[in-house]
């Protein structure tokens, strides 16, 4: 992949310094078949060529690039780097952190909410069954209520006496 240009890049070829047979200073260094390497801005300390390879710290630094300096900035970059990972691992798991299930059952689960709410929701999709959230222990009567058996919730219900027309 060639060098992207746009991104921002630091531009040094090698060249050829003090040589008696060549009177302009600046020339392209024969030995090094005039060479350019690339430095992007945002990537202090690794160094490209033309075709996007990386090239070793010699050759950086026969171009002209401070590479120890640039090598403690890398390390530096590369530290940061890290910590942020670490820091953003961190996060997600504070995100997906386990949910608190107050009961479970029948299909459906008691999930614990901040401030002594709760919420019922199906246990096979997580949809909450009400709109809002409600305190625990109206949220545990709830959940009473949904997990009955059939023949619980005839007992709850007034039955016709015997007679009685």
């Amino acid at each position: 992949m060639p060098i992207d240009i746009d991104r921002g890049v630091t531009i040094r070829q090698i060249v050829a310094f003090n040589d008696p047979s060549n009177p302009r200073k600046y020339e392209p260094d024969i030995n090094y078949g005039g060479m350019a390497v690339y430095m992007y801005k945002d990537e202090p300390g690794v160094y490209y060529n033309a075709h996007g390879q990386v090239v070793p710290e010699p050759i950086a630094e026969r171009a002209g690039f401070p590479t120890a300096k640039l090598a403690k900035a890398k390390r530096r970059r590369d530290a940061v780097a890290a910590l942020e990972a670490q820091f953003r691992a961190e996060l997600d798991a504070d995100e997906q952190e386990a949910e608190i299930v107050l009961a479970e059952g029948a299909g459906y689960k008691v999930v614990q909410l901040p401030m002594g709410r709760a919420k019922v929701v199906d246990a096979d999709t997580g949809l909450a069954v009400t709109p809002v959230p409600m305190p625990v222990e109206a949220a545990k009567v709830l959940f009473g209520e949904l997990t009955k058996t059939p023949g619980e919730a005839k007992l709850d219900e007034p039955s016709p006496t015997k007679g009685a027309k």
